[in-house]
């Protein structure tokens, strides 16, 4: 197995990697030059010293998942930068690809194989930290809301093979190409506001992937209500944040400012002009001690994991208790 890649602390820079797979030491290297990386992090001096490639035997050849820690370190061992994250030996083959304007809307890097082993990836984040709410239930209901062109609710049955996955978002010509293209999921289109074409009480699991990054104060607000409207008592919501973690790739100041005034609207977000209103799409950044005090006004906070989705974004787990 071969896996390589990139990893990257914020402050501190790092000089080597190990990788450990299933619980193993798969093998150790020299951090080397990714220039690209240093091209879309200008804000830390240090990005340029950050890939790695490193290969070896897995303990079970057979298995479609194995668990990948990545370990970097600094020249003195004093920092250490840890992803843990979950792998797929194998991919289906899908009927169709989603059309590059599309995969724009939600993502930077574009390309195919980056936007289904991404995708993948978030799923495997989701599904680690809820499944140990959800394992008792038989066949979960699951929202994915914001699902862009499908790029996490294309692996979510991977994850949930016996799940009811609904998937929604405002871009109508996403949704379209859901519904056309990805079997055993249904989609449709939510609007601007609340609420949600659903019942009340009627879903256990809501996954909110990078849609409160681009929300302004009031906007999550009223977001947040319907997601507790929808939930089931007992439900799990998974919603990721542009925490302190995101904002110190911007540079140190920004970061230093989230944590300071708890919440930032950097600026307005172009990415969805064709689909939203002007001014309703932002860039927002939010400090763990404002985002636990505003999301936990009416769902119980069950997990905040720092940088747990894709391992820039942290992952705010609430519960519905009644």
């Amino acid at each position: 197995m071969r896996v390589s890649g990139w990893i990257l602390h914020p402050h501190e820079p790092l000089s080597s990697v190990a990788v450990q797979l299933d619980g193993r030491l798969l093998g150790e290297a020299p951090l080397r030059g990714r220039p690209d990386v240093a091209a879309s992090h200008p804000a830390v001096s240090h990005a340029l010293l950050s890939g790695f490639d490193i290969s070896g035997r897995p303990s079970n050849v057979a298995a479609e998942f194995h668990r990948v820690t990545v370990i970097g370190r600094s020249e003195d061992n004093a920092v250490e930068a840890v992803r843990e994250c979950t792998v797929a030996t194998r991919f289906p083959v899908f009927a169709a690809d989603p059309p590059l304007h599309l995969r724009r809307r939600i993502a930077i890097r574009t390309d195919l194989n980056t936007f289904y082993t991404f995708g993948f990836q978030l799923a495997a984040d989701i599904y680690r930290a809820t499944e140990p709410v959800l394992a008792h239930i038989a066949s979960p209901e699951i929202l994915d809301w914001g699902c862009g062109c499908g790029r996490l609710a294309i692996h979510l049955r991977r994850h949930w093979p016996t799940a009811n996955v609904h998937a929604c978002d405002v871009d109508r010509e996403a949704v379209d190409w859901c519904a056309k293209n990805i079997a055993d999921v249904e989609a449709f289109v939510s609007g601007v506001d609340p609420p949600l074409p659903l019942p009340s009480d009627s879903v256990d699991l809501v996954i909110g992937s990078s849609v409160m990054t681009h929300l302004d104060p009031s906007n999550q607000e009223a977001w947040l209500d319907e997601v507790q409207r929808v939930l089931r008592p007992g439900g799990i919501a998974a919603l990721s944040t542009h925490g302190e973690f995101a904002a110190a790739f911007q540079g140190s100041n920004l970061s230093e400012r989230v944590a300071r005034e708890g919440f930032v609207d950097l600026q307005e977000d172009h990415a969805l002009d064709d689909v939203l209103p002007p001014g309703y799409y932002r860039a927002v950044f939010q400090s763990r001690a404002s985002t636990i005090a505003a999301f936990t006004t009416k769902l119980l906070l069950h997990d905040y994991l720092t940088a747990g989705y894709g391992g820039f974004q942290d992952l705010v787990v609430l519960q519905k208790v009644h």
